[in-house]
């Protein structure tokens, strides 16, 4: 099993995924908050969802997945 560390703002999130399981991870900044190497070299899927409008400030929702 491989596992993703994400780094933004000075916070770490280490996610380690199997196949089918979801990481959904809120952020502040406009993009998925890795780069689309370490995404791909993991083998792993990331989409931006939706905005959290409510969340002061908004948030967004971004979920990482890895294929069956």
């Amino acid at each position: 099993m491989r596992c993703l560390t994400l780094r933004k703002h000075g916070m770490v999130c280490a996610v380690c995924l199997g196949s089918g399981v979801r990481c959904i991870q809120s952020t502040y900044g406009p993009d998925v908050p890795a780069a689309h190497e370490v995404v791909d070299a993991l083998g792993l899927h990331a989409r931006k969802g939706r905005r959290a409008w409510c969340n002061l400030p908004p948030a967004t929702v971004c979920v990482f997945t890895r294929g069956a």
